[in-house]
């Protein structure tokens, strides 16, 4: 995945790394560095793409629940999202047990 930089101070760059798992593990937030973090099922983040609407016009978003997702933290979805799809094209076997052909379940932790 790419470097994603902020919009709103240049020197903050993030680099992301996925990984795979076999269940959700438990999360011990340390309040000096995460505010939050919630796990969101891939196919449910994608059906949630939109608009966040504010006094001074729109934002685009992931909006699921009460959960709004936009900003950096957008851009970096977005930037899995193209990769995880760049892979889905380059390997049609990507996201399927090849002895079953049933669809990974796949959630996205995000931390704020």
């Amino acid at each position: 995945m790419d470097v994603v930089r902020s919009a709103a101070n240049i020197e903050v760059s993030v680099l992301s790394f996925v990984f795979l798992l076999q269940h959700e593990p438990t999360i011990k937030l340390s309040k000096a560095e995460l505010e939050l973090s919630i796990w969101i099922p891939l196919h449910k983040l994608a059906k949630h793409r939109g608009f966040a609407k504010f006094s001074f016009g729109e934002s685009p978003a992931y909006i699921v629940g009460k959960t709004v997702i936009l900003g950096l933290t957008f851009r970096i979805v977005e930037n899995f999202f193209r990769s995880f799809n760049q892979l889905q094209n380059d390997d049609e076997g990507i996201g399927e047990d090849s002895s079953s052909k049933k669809k990974w379940e796949m959630s996205l932790c995000l931390a704020q």
